[in-house]
């Protein structure tokens, strides 16, 4: 199950990286191919009909937990469809931007924050966006990729040129955990800047 796998991959990777036991390496492995053949499919959008709050969709904090899980276990056992599917799920959510003049920012496409069972965006908001960078600025760290870098830096650039200076803007969006996002993608940043 989805919501399983979740959890279990990334956690059961920093079980065996904490304490070196083999079999808790082999567990995520097993669980990160069944979670990578489902990103690759045509399913990448849902959990299945009628599960879940938004009618068996998936919400992107949930892909981006998953492409994150897959790239820690593809860093130990380098299996090329975990990275592969990692590709995928960052295209994907990439290709699924819209909005546009939301928030006021005219032609600015925001991110999809989550997608109904037939892969239609729920809506589109900012903090999505920061989702979206702050990933790629991880995943970076994680692989060591340069596409990954430069994706986060894309978004970072058109925040700059978009808020006026000395604006918060960017952290806006509706709430404590929104700015939370907004000031860990900055955190982010300044971390791979080194």
């Amino acid at each position: 199950e989805l919501d399983t796998c979740m959890v279990g991959v990334g956690e059961m990777m920093r079980l065996y990286e904490k304490t070196g036991f083999a079999q808790l390496g082999r567990i995520a492995e097993t669980a990160a191919r069944h979670v990578a053949k489902w990103i690759l499919s045509d399913r990448i959008h849902t959990r299945g009909e009628g599960i879940g709050p938004n009618g068996g969709g998936i919400y992107q904090n949930e892909l981006i937990y998953l492409m994150l899980s897959l790239a820690r276990v593809y860093r130990w056992n380098k299996d090329e469809l975990l990275h592969q599917a990692v590709d995928r799920a960052g295209q994907w959510m990439l290709d699924q931007r819209g909005g546009e003049g939301t928030w006021g920012w005219d032609n600015y496409l925001w991110h999809a924050g989550g997608w109904d069972a037939t892969g239609k965006p729920l809506y589109h908001w900012p903090v999505n966006t920061n989702q979206y960078a702050t990933v790629n600025l991880r995943l970076y760290q994680l692989l060591g990729e340069r596409k990954y870098y430069d994706r986060a830096m894309t978004i970072m650039d058109d925040y700059l040129a978009h808020l006026p200076k000395g604006s918060w803007e960017i952290i806006r969006g509706g709430g404590v955990s929104d700015t939370t996002r907004g000031v860990h993608l900055f955190a982010e940043a300044l971390e791979v800047a080194g």
